[in-house]
């Protein structure tokens, strides 16, 4: 029977360079159990399909027990399963992997440290034009009000933006706000959502395509009449449609290295602005 390490060894070499789970499988596959090596020929045939599923769905896929897929995450050298799809998600936004833009980007600015400086002020720069423009300032006006009338505020994340959605919670408590971050995968997600009630308000800072955990945040957030901005690049994501308002942010990815710079800001200016209009 030909194993998972086997079959990824016939693979192109810069194939497999490229793809850090594979090359944790084909180093550590000899070693793994026959159930676990289900496990790892499920994951390095649907490297996408883990994005969205539970430690549960990946068994029955792969025709294991849930116990068995923790052990062979484990085993390939993640913590748990959110790391390995943290590890995912980083190859899968916005179809590039930010590890290497940052590294194609930056190679044009290593030269001296003046250089570095001017890039991110230049992109920042123009960021914070395109976020001055009219329709920018409605959006961001519109969702201040949503969120003045708010009891708490629910900030949700996802990968990357998952640290942003911390920040952005800690502003809003930091300006007497409860806010609280929305950060989990899979029953982590069932357990922060529970948090949600009506008369909050929440927030979507994404830069990714929409997935599951969005999905479901969005269904729960229309069953108990919650308000919901989308903080995105894509201005017809396609969950646009069901949220209050939607802010369109500058693409951070547009020019090379990704910037964060006008999430942040946009984070800055609801939480401030927020307080402002909040009654005291």
């Amino acid at each position: 029977m030909t194993s998972t390490s086997d079959k990824l060894k016939r693979q192109p070499e810069g194939e497999t360079a490229n793809c850090k789970l594979k090359e944790r499988i084909r180093l550590r596959g000899p070693d793994l159990t026959p159930s676990m090596q289900r496990v790892c020929d499920f994951m390095a045939d649907h490297p996408g399909a883990l994005l969205n599923a539970s430690a549960e769905e990946i068994a029955r896929l792969a025709g294991v027990s849930d116990a068995t897929v923790i052990r062979t995450i484990q085993k390939l050298g993640y913590e748990g399963l959110p790391y390995l799809k943290l590890e995912l998600q980083a190859s899968a936004i916005g179809h590039n992997n930010p590890d290497q833009t940052v590294d194609t980007g930056l190679l044009t600015t290593r030269a001296d440290v003046d250089r570095v400086v001017d890039y991110v002020l230049d992109e920042s720069q123009q960021s914070l034009r395109r976020l001055a423009q009219p329709s920018t300032r409605l959006a961001l006006a519109r969702s201040t009000a949503l969120l003045t009338n708010a009891k708490r505020i629910g900030i949700m994340g996802r990968g990357a933006s998952a640290i942003m959605a911390q920040y952005g919670a800690w502003l809003f408590v930091r300006h007497g706000i409860p806010a609280y971050p929305i950060i989990g995968t899979g029953p982590a997600l069932e357990d922060e959502l529970i948090m949600l009630a009506a008369g909050d308000a929440l927030i979507l800072a994404i830069r990714d395509s929409s997935h599951r955990e969005l999905a479901a945040a969005m269904n729960e957030a229309i069953r108990l009449g919650i308000p919901t901005i989308i903080m995105t690049e894509q201005p017809r994501h396609v969950l646009t449609r069901a949220c209050a308002e939607t802010i369109v942010l500058p693409d951070a990815r547009a020019n090379g290295s990704p910037l964060c710079s006008s999430t942040l800001t946009c984070l800055e200016m609801l939480a401030l602005g927020a307080a402002a209009l909040r009654p005291r």
